[in-house]
């Protein structure tokens, strides 16, 4: 089976997606509805599943804040932070499948 093929099964399991069309290698997570809690759920258990070394990934810079009620500590994140929700840089499966194939995250925010 091809990384791809693997990182779509992946994808077909975990979040229930029954079309494989939708699953190219150019499809961000946030297109398939991956956002915040869940998006980070899903990359955690990709790395850990398949023992990727997700050391240089930088959580931060792909995991948009979650929307909605905002805890205390949360909000004054929000506040401080210098960094705007729309520079959330986008995981592709692409990435998921260069990761798959060296077995560590390669940062793509160059």
């Amino acid at each position: 089976m091809e990384n791809l093929e693997i990182v779509q099964q992946f994808i077909q399991i975990f979040w229930g997606i029954k079309d494989k069309k939708r699953l190219q290698m150019d499809t961000n997570l946030s297109d398939l509805g991956f956002y915040g809690d869940d998006k980070l759920e899903f990359v955690q258990k990709f790395f850990n599943d398949f023992d990727i070394d997700f050391s240089d990934f930088e959580e931060d810079k792909f995991i948009e804040p979650e929307k909605g009620f905002l805890s205390p500590i949360n909000l004054i994140k929000r506040i401080f932070s210098s960094k705007k929700e729309d520079e959330v840089k986008e995981i592709k499966i692409k990435d998921l499948v260069l990761a798959l194939e060296n077995k560590k995250w390669i940062n793509n925010l160059k």
